[in-house]
């Protein structure tokens, strides 16, 4: 099993740069709040939270993997709820396996689930929150609810949004547990895939672009005395052993 023993880490160091606002929500609700939605803080400050960042390249390395018709399965979670009572039936008509989760010992877990982990599953992959350099400044803006059938606006109301404005940086890392340098490609093809798809809320409204760069790939190795830091492959290096994953 992957983590039988805890032999090494790999360390990615990653820079996120804000190239338009960004809008990560962080879900509460409350009384008399001035605006409908706020960002994610911690300590007052916006971060860019490892789930997110987990949630959006898992997505990613799905449609990368699926699309070279390697075989990943679909999380009960992503099942419609239609289609509930049917979840494999489900998963085979769309060319997915079904969910990894709960069928351990059943078959090997899909290569999605390996590095990101299931509902029984422990991930290979961790992602600490992306936190800012400075001081980022947050705007606000308003939107207006459009409803679909006629093109208007929802009842007239506003909903007002607060982002982080572009030009703001991120520092984040990612850590990766007993790696195959495939693991770690994986993790690596999903940042560059979202730099294109971008993340976070209001993406169809040109929000959550990013500008990506891994400032460093070290490889933690365990000595008898230790933790010994090492520096890790070129990333060319893990992203071509990805491309050569199979079947």
């Amino acid at each position: 099993m992957a983590f039988e023993k805890l032999s090494s880490i790999i360390e990615i160091k990653t820079e996120y740069t804000t190239r338009s606002a960004l809008a990560i929500m962080s879900g509460r609700e409350e009384a008399f709040a001035p605006l409908d939605q706020v960002v994610t803080t911690v300590g007052g400050q916006p971060v860019i939270p490892g789930s997110s960042l987990k949630g959006a390249l898992r997505s990613a390395v799905e449609s990368l993997l699926a699309e070279r018709r390697i075989p990943v399965c679909v999380p009960d979670a992503a099942v419609p709820k239609e289609e509930s009572r049917n979840r494999d039936d489900y998963a085979r008509r769309i060319g997915r396996l079904p969910a990894c989760e709960g069928r351990s010992g059943s078959r090997r877990p899909c290569p999605v689930c390996q590095v990101f982990g299931a509902a029984d599953l422990a991930a290979r992959a961790s992602f600490l929150d992306a936190k800012p350099v400075g001081t980022p400044k947050l705007i606000e803006r308003s939107h207006v609810a459009i409803t679909r059938d006629n093109k208007a606006a929802a009842g007239g109301k506003l909903l007002q949004l607060q982002a982080v404005d572009a030009g703001t940086k991120f520092i984040g890392t990612i850590r990766i547990t007993n790696a195959e340098n495939w693991h770690v490609g994986a993790v690596l093809a999903g940042l560059k895939t979202l730099e294109l798809t971008a993340m976070g809320g209001k993406k169809s409204a040109g929000y959550g672009e990013l500008a990506i760069r891994i400032d460093s790939i070290a490889r933690l190795l365990w000595k008898d005395i230790g933790w010994e830091a090492l520096a890790g492959s070129p990333a060319d290096a893990y992203l071509k052993a990805f491309a050569d994953l199979r079947a």
